[in-house]
């Protein structure tokens, strides 16, 4: 059994997360739309530790017709300067391993994050 069998509705998933994060006035602060010609084109959110000391990037995407222009790239700088002017020392965010984040894998990288080869084990019950 792959993880995809686990996580079949994941769109579903998304959006139902995508749309708890506009229910509260701190969590729509840390919530960003990217958009051209009144257009959405990407999103991006962002956490903060309990104590402050470190971001997490969220869930964040760019439409696949508007990759490769840079609209990513300007999203995580707009969030990690947030970060770094609240005094924040760390940044970290989490990718899948597979093929199809090869793109999402290679954009964090030349941002300067550093994976760390780090395991989770999931069982099905």
């Amino acid at each position: 059994m792959s993880c995809s069998d686990w996580f079949t509705d994941w769109k579903a998933s998304h959006e139902k997360y995508l749309q708890s994060l506009s229910d509260t006035e701190t969590e729509k602060e840390r919530l960003f739309v990217a958009e051209e010609s009144a257009v959405v084109v990407g999103f991006i959110h962002y956490e903060v530790s309990p104590e402050g000391q470190s971001g997490k990037i969220g869930l964040n995407a760019v439409h696949p017709a508007h990759q490769r222009k840079g609209v990513g790239t300007m999203m995580y700088g707009h969030v990690l300067e947030i970060m770094r002017a609240s005094g924040m020392k760390y940044a970290q965010l989490g990718t899948g391993g597979d093929p199809s984040h090869i793109p999402a894998r290679r954009a964090y990288e030349k941002l300067g994050f550093v994976p760390l080869p780090l395991i989770q084990y999931y069982k099905k019950l």
